[in-house]
């Protein structure tokens, strides 16, 4: 979530956001390890070219709705800390009576136990971390098509917020997107007008059902 409206990672943006990352349930499995960084490459925070991020490590090319401007990608976390993360958010102009348009990527490079190193097992901890910050659960679409590839959806509504979440978990990474506006029309067209090219071979992400797909 963003700001002080809505949560899903940990770190505190230089452009104002503070996000949190989904947290483990470890009284639910208090005899698994710890979460450690598993990775095939260092995280690259990427870069910024017009107004497109590009990102050749995770093969990945996001660009915003043209309304939106994109700040500086960054590296959040460190290896010692067991959390590490490459984000970059899209903020629209700033508006005084509504919630303000938002698009928000992160790459989460944390490797959790293969019984809960799945898309479905992230958005159930992206769940979890939005209720309780206040956030309300509106609907869950299982897996729809995003950038050329299968994500899972979640929405959520506050007052006059409302946030979209895409997640995919891939072998080294999972992949988020999270839209945020003020109703439920605005977070579509900003997902509507969002450009989003994934190599699909160089992530390692494959397009493994781990939740329903949604029937259209």
């Amino acid at each position: 979530m963003i700001n002080s409206r809505g949560s899903v990672l940990a770190c505190v943006m230089s452009v104002g956001f503070t996000l949190y990352p989904p947290q483990p349930l470890e009284a639910q499995t208090p005899k698994e390890p710890p979460p450690v960084i598993v990775r095939s490459m260092p995280p690259d925070k990427g870069e910024i070219v017009g107004n497109t991020y590009k990102n050749i490590a995770l093969g990945l090319e996001f660009t915003p709705d043209p309304n939106l401007k994109l700040g500086t990608p960054e590296v959040k976390g460190s290896p010692e800390s067991g959390a590490q993360i490459v984000t970059v958010a899209a903020l629209g102009e700033k508006k005084w009576f509504s919630a303000n348009d938002e698009t928000v990527f992160y790459a989460d490079f944390t490797s959790y136990p293969e019984s809960r190193r799945s898309t479905e097992a992230y958005m159930q901890r992206i769940v979890r971390t939005n209720e309780s910050e206040g956030l309300q659960l509106v609907k869950s679409t299982g897996e729809e098509h995003f950038g050329g590839m299968l994500f899972s959806r979640s929405d959520f509504e506050r007052s006059s917020m409302y946030e979209a979440v895409y997640a995919k978990t891939c072998d080294a990474f999972t992949l988020v997107f999270i839209f945020a506006g003020s109703d439920p029309q605005g977070v579509n067209k900003l997902i509507a007008q969002t450009r989003v090219k994934l190599d699909l071979k160089n992530p390692g992400c494959h397009d493994k059902s781990s939740t329903t797909p949604s029937k259209k």
